[in-house]
């Protein structure tokens, strides 16, 4: 994909705890509050797939064709996902044992040019055999499970868009009786089942979306326990529902329903007779386009809640029940993009609920962890449209690290204050000028405040702190170069005061600003470099005791040396090939143990023609051909460099970063890898080579990174800015010490 000025602005930060279960003495293991999965994942499911009395997650992935599994380990965490076939376009799923043989299927629902329902048979180890399908006519949408006809096979509800739900009788070895049908309003897209009339037959609510002609409703059909049902009775709700759910929300002993409406954007509360009737309660208005919702006890109060996911904030909200049908909207809590459905499961083991949210555009879960007073333990929080760069200090003075994001895509600085518990308040927003790319943090006029140092267009913008958490208006000094990508800081003149070092990728050159100690700059030094110079870092690479510089040029694929001499003038001395397309970002270290520093740089990939008109004799599209690789370049100590040696990672590699992930004393790599969602540790093997990554989840287009510790235990966690999902994800070290 093609991105609006991406950047890599090396930083190291504080970053913020979600859960630390243990693992084994040596693994390296982070935690974070979002999971890879497939493509476009839709609807989750809970379940014992393995049989070792631990819950799993099954995720049914539309545009990968395939269903995710997850295995639940007994600290809490998750499995990396195992990937089954599912058939073509997999919409929804259910688990249940449908060949009776004690172990727990799957039925997949596939909405294609041929809908089907494929049965995955589960062999009991949390691996499950090839789909067995069954045509369906119509098209699908939604899917449930219970035994209609009590004979002790499970049976399916399936929705159907010309206003049916087709009923499958299971045979209880994994096939079904003909389909038949059941009328219901019109557009169904939701279903669900309970026994809403108390009479220990399973029945099913069905939401309508309706259209100009129809209106939106729920169908209530009574299950006569044989298979058959009652006819649908419409009752009205909001405009467009798309999911309903079965609970008791006054206490009285009879079964209410809450539906969630996506276009009129509230919660439906209908308080049931107890005898499938129902009365119009509460209409709770939750904004933006809600999706689905989930019961839960949230505050620990004995009175059920709601969490309502929100496919236009890309959030959660939670409503807290009052306990006589009516509900309190609190507030919402950050997911991935595009969250569709959600589940309530103790995550953690605490003893308090939690929520799994599927985030169909981000290709990922979200866990959030419950405190237990109605809100969530977040690693995700949003800062702006555009994130690029993240810098932490304290900035207000209280010992609690906070968080300042430059936002190319509001022409502001995000400053999140730290509360000491892992959470950081809402934004605050500093306009610093046109694209704010890099933002680093420094004491630029000594006074024992921590500073803002920002590239922006064409200058770098300063804004001097308080140190009360408050900015002066931005300073800017110009850097004499074209869009300043990256800006670092270090003492070039050892003179005891910070300088600036900004790449600016297009001029091809390097700018140097001396600080006077006041907060102010002298002018630019411009020193050339490569084509496009993306990043820039400072280290003593020729040995000489003396700062230097090395660019990485994404035009030419190359990295420039630049020597200084100590007093803030640098001369280009060597330029060597990065070891691919489109190098990006830069970290140093002594990766080979032998006291030179060495380099690692991320391999972005390149701009190229996706799509070719032979006919014309030009180019239609072209698109990002997304690398996979980090470089490594072990120094000789002269300034010069070795061969490169290529290690893979994952796809789109837009950041890396230096440090010691698993407390063996030798330096490993993080890399940030913007088109697949996730961040690659390497661990180091102390001669210069790293073993094969192993991959975690962070948001939509991660783009930077930093690392630090921020739990206190002496161990570095990272923390990344997503671009596309405009947010900033944590995700904590949970490596024992060797």
């Amino acid at each position: 994909m093609f991105r609006r000025g991406n950047t890599l602005s090396r930083l190291f930060a504080w970053l913020i705890i979600l859960s630390a279960p243990a693992v084994a003495e040596g693994q390296l293991s982070f935690h974070s509050d979002t999971v890879p999965v497939g493509m476009a994942p839709g609807v989750v499911v809970l379940g014992d797939f393995n049989a070792d009395g631990l819950l799993d997650l099954a995720v049914a992935n539309t545009l990968s064709n395939d269903v995710s599994i997850l295995m639940g380990r007994a600290d809490g965490s998750l499995e990396p996902a195992r990937t089954y076939p599912a058939g073509p376009a997999p919409r929804t799923l259910v688990a249940a044992d449908f060949d009776g043989d004690g172990v727990l299927d799957l039925a997949v629902a596939s909405e294609s040019s041929s809908p089907s329902i494929s049965v995955l048979v589960g062999n009991g180890d949390g691996s499950f055999q090839s789909p067995r399908t069954f045509p369906v006519v119509g098209a699908l949408f939604s899917l449930a499970t219970a035994d209609f006809n009590g004979d002790g096979a499970p049976d399916l509800a399936l929705t159907l868009r010309q206003g049916q739900v087709a009923i499958f009788l299971g045979n209880g070895d994994a096939t079904f009786q003909p389909v038949r049908y059941l009328t219901v309003g019109n557009d169904p897209h939701g279903i669900t089942v309970g026994d809403v009339n108390q009479d220990g037959k399973p029945d099913l609510v069905v939401t309508n979306r309706g259209d100009p002609f129809n209106p939106s409703s729920i169908s209530v059909v009574l299950g006569n326990g044989d298979g058959t049902f009652q006819p649908a009775r419409p009752f009205s709700v909001g405009s467009d529902p798309r999911w309903a759910v079965i609970g008791d929300f006054n206490q009285d002993g009879s079964p209410d329903v809450a539906v969630v409406n996506s276009v009129s954007g509230d919660v439906s509360i209908l308080l049931g007779a107890g005898d499938g009737t129902f009365r119009t309660g509460q209409t709770v208005w939750v904004e933006g386009h809600p999706g689905h919702l989930r019961i839960g006890d949230f505050n620990g109060d004995g009175r059920e809640d709601l969490a309502v996911s929100n496919e236009m904030f890309d959030s959660v909200a939670i409503l807290l029940g009052n306990g006589d049908g009516t509900f309190q909207r609190t507030q919402s809590f950050v997911t991935g993009t595009g969250p569709s459905d959600l589940k309530v499961m103790d995550v953690n083991l605490d003893g308090i609920d939690d929520l799994v949210v599927v985030n169909a555009r981000s290709n990922n879960l979200s866990v959030l962890l419950g405190r237990g007073d109605g809100t969530f333990r977040s690693s995700t929080f949003p800062v702006g449209l555009n994130p690029m760069s993240v810098a932490v200090g304290d900035f207000n003075g209280d010992r609690i690290p906070d968080l300042a994001v430059a936002d190319d895509g509001s022409a502001r600085v995000a400053v999140l204050l730290g509360d000491g518990e892992g959470g950081f308040g809402s934004a605050r927003y500093l306009y610093v000028g046109s694209s704010p790319k890099s933002v680093a943090a420094a004491d630029f006029n000594l006074d024992g405040n921590l500073d803002l140092v920002v590239a922006v267009a064409e200058n770098v913008a300063v804004l001097l702190g308080t140190g009360e958490g408050q900015f002066l208006p931005p300073m800017r000094f110009p850097v004499y170069g074209d869009n300043p990508s990256s800006v670092i800081v270090a003492d070039f003149n050892a003179d005891n005061v910070p300088d600036l070092a900004v790449a600016n990728t297009d001029s091809n050159n390097v700018s140097v600003l001396l600080g006077n100690g006041d907060g102010t700059f002298g002018p630019p030094r411009r020193f050339p470099v490569g084509s496009r110079p993306r990043a820039v870092i400072a280290g003593d690479f020729d040995g000489n005791g003396l700062l230097d510089l090395v660019t990485a040029n994404e035009g030419s694929d190359t990295l420039t040396l630049l020597s200084g001499d100590g007093t803030g003038t640098f001369r280009a001395t060597d330029t060597v090939p990065a070891g691919g397309r489109g190098p990006w970002s830069l970290a140093a270290g002594d990766f080979d143990g032998d006291g030179r520093l060495d380099l690692a740089v991320a391999l972005w990939g390149y701009i190229d023609c996706v799509h070719y008109d032979p006919e014309h004799g030009y180019c239609i599209q072209f698109g990002h051909i997304a690398g996979t690789a980090t470089s490594v370049l072990l120094g000789r100590g002269d300034g010069t460099f070795g061969p490169p040696r290529q290690f893979t990672v994952g796809l789109g590699p837009d950041s890396v970063i230096a440090g010691h992930f698993d407390n063996d004393g030798i330096l490993d790599l993080a890399v940030a890898n913007g088109e697949s969602g996730t961040v690659s540790v390497l661990v180091g093997r102390g001669d210069g080579t790293f073993n094969p990554a192993q991959h975690f989840g962070a948001g939509r287009g991660p783009i930077g990174m930093a690392t630090g510790d921020l739990t206190g235990d002496g161990q570095l966690d990272l923390a990344v800015v997503n671009q596309y999902s405009h947010t900033v994800s944590i995700l904590i070290n949970q490596t024992v010490e060797h």
